[in-house]
């Protein structure tokens, strides 16, 4: 226990759901950290979503998966509302994960409503 910093008096030291000898011997995580890949998911959570506790990106879309279950959209699948965007992409171009008819080539075709730069 001392290794892995786990208090030996108890089942399951960092409270995230998940046994301390689970957590070291079946999948790897840390027993004194709820969060072992720092995404805001627990690891017992990310088990529970299918997400992967050592990985922030299940689905490798450049979105985080605690970004992903606060925001909607799939943790497991890269492009949540199927219009060919990953997920990460669209937030990063002002699009919507959620919505196929707002994409990024959409959205970079609306006119812009920023003041005029050169009066």
């Amino acid at each position: 226990e001392l290794d892995y910093h786990s208090d030996p008096t108890r089942w399951d030291t960092d409270d995230d759901g998940l046994g301390d000898g689970v957590e070291v011997y079946d999948i790897g995580t840390s027993p004194a950290l709820a969060d072992t890949d720092g995404d805001r998911l627990w690891d017992g959570t990310e088990l529970d979503l299918g997400t992967d506790p050592l990985d922030r990106d299940t689905d490798d879309d450049a979105f985080e998966d605690g970004d992903e279950v606060d925001y909607g959209t799939d943790p497991l699948g890269f492009d949540t509302d199927g219009d060919g965007f990953e997920d990460g992409e669209e937030i990063s171009c002002g699009a919507s994960p959620l919505d196929p008819n707002m994409t990024c080539e959409t959205v970079a075709e609306e006119p812009c409503a920023c003041p005029d730069e050169n009066p």
